[in-house]
């Protein structure tokens, strides 16, 4: 059964395997918005061609109720591996094997404070990727 929660993967330079593994499903997950990269030219017949230069596949996940060690291990994710625009696998649901492979759209990780709880916040955070096709 699918439970939607996601997990980060990727794996560094000396071989090493990250994850990162969230307790909730995303609070906004709007899929892939799909845009190409194309240039229009018209001849002097008024015919039109198109050269395509990439399609580009992005996609914005907010993350809501993260507590402090999942925006600790975020902000070492971003620090030390998206930040530097190196790509990593997004899972929709950790127990699926599906996957897509993607980097950081925006160079920052921006948390905001949603709840207060004992001795910290649960946190929010919008990460916004992108992929070529």
């Amino acid at each position: 059964m699918a439970h939607l929660i996601p997990k980060i993967t990727w794996t560094d330079s000396l071989g090493n395997s990250h994850e990162l593994l969230f307790r909730y499903p995303p609070k906004d997950d709007d899929g892939e918005q799909l845009k190409s990269d194309d240039e229009k030219s018209t001849s002097l017949d008024g015919s039109q061609w198109t050269v395509l230069n990439f399609i580009e596949a992005k996609r914005s996940v907010t993350l809501s109720f993260l507590n402090d060690l999942e925006r600790e291990a975020l902000i070492e994710f971003f620090v030390t591996w998206a930040g530097r625009g190196k790509s990593f696998e997004w899972f929709p649901d950790f127990e699926l094997p599906e996957f897509k492979t993607y980097t950081l759209e925006k160079s920052d990780i921006i948390f905001r404070k949603v709840v207060p709880k004992e001795g910290g916040f649960l946190w929010e955070t919008t990460l916004n990727f992108r992929r070529a096709l």
